[in-house]
């Protein structure tokens, strides 16, 4: 009987879901990365060595993991270095000096010099990424771009082509593109391809396509949150944000779906439904002969309270 390979050091961190294999730049949760180091696990139990792909590096922190892997052999890291994007919360989001200089420079403190030899970046859209020998053969791909439906769903379908037969699609912050998931799988069933999804704490999901769906359904499934109540979640965290941006910003308001029914929906119903009253009235006000008639006294009135 042949001896087991040992177990290095890096594989026992790995098996203890030691956290600190992120940099402090990774834009993670702790269970966040828990999630991101059993899918990790996961491509690993299938495949001895891997190929990883990244959109949406930003500072690297969710590299420094596979660039410190010795199984993992390529990566590839696609951002196409935005300094403001969409947000499916109703935000743009600010990324100051964004740059792949940036992120190397950050690497440099977390991981050996040797190791960003591996290391292979696109400051481009996914879409705009040719197929080559160097890009092509991803094992696991974690989708981590720009965080509306359209977007992410365009990253699926840019990876598909260079994914290696039997993969995992990570997505972290997968309750803001929900949607794009659900139509990455009615995809995935019209090309006829196998395929497993696992939705897990904190914000991260999972498809296993082809041999990756077996990894999916052996290591990650029973990690897997609830589907219905991680749905249910992310509809009303997204639904609730757009509706503080907006209030932020002083839009005016949308109505909320009515069809779902959640305590939180009810309270953000009503609480629009009062602002837009209130939206009214003021407008009245302002309009009315007797506001225009008063302002000298209201202005008597404001220089008064200033002294």
């Amino acid at each position: 009987m042949g001896t087991p390979p040992a177990t290095t050091a890096f594989e026992q961190r790995l098996e203890r879901l030691d956290v600190t294999l992120f940099s402090d730049t990774s834009q993670t949760s702790e269970a966040d990365r828990q999630s991101l180091l059993r899918v990790q696990a996961a491509v690993r139990s299938f495949r001895p060595t891997y190929r990883y792909g990244e959109i949406g590096s930003h500072l690297g922190g969710s590299l420094v993991p596979h660039l410190l892997d010795p199984a993992c052999t390529a990566i590839v890291s696609i951002d196409p270095r935005p300094l403001s994007q969409p947000d499916e919360r109703g935000h743009d989001f600010d990324y100051d000096d964004n740059s792949t200089a940036k992120m190397i420079a950050a690497l440099r403190d977390s991981v050996p010099e040797a190791s960003l030899a591996k290391l292979l970046t696109f400051d481009l859209d996914a879409r705009d990424v040719p197929a080559s020998p160097q890009t092509a053969g991803l094992d696991l791909v974690l989708i981590d771009g720009e965080h509306t439906d359209p977007a992410a769903f365009s990253d699926v379908v840019s990876m598909l082509p260079l994914l290696a037969q039997g993969a995992i699609i990570a997505f972290h912050d997968a309750d803001l593109v929900i949607d794009a998931i659900r139509n990455a799988e009615r995809m995935l069933e019209h090309l006829g391809r196998p395929f497993r999804t696992v939705l897990m704490a904190d914000r991260v999901g999972a498809i296993g396509i082809d041999d990756g769906a077996d990894a999916v359904e052996r290591h990650l499934v029973p990690h897997a949150a609830d589907r219905e109540d991680f749905i249910r979640r992310a509809r009303s965290h997204i639904w609730r944000s757009i509706v503080e941006a907006a209030i932020e910003r002083g839009d005016a308001l949308a109505p909320l779906p009515a069809s779902a029914p959640h305590p939180e929906l009810d309270a953000l119903r009503a609480r629009t439904a009062r602002l837009d009253a209130e939206l009214a009235a003021l407008r009245g006000i302002e309009a009315s002969t007797t506001w225009r008639a008063t302002a000298p006294l209201r202005r008597i009135v404001t220089a008064l309270r200033g002294r």
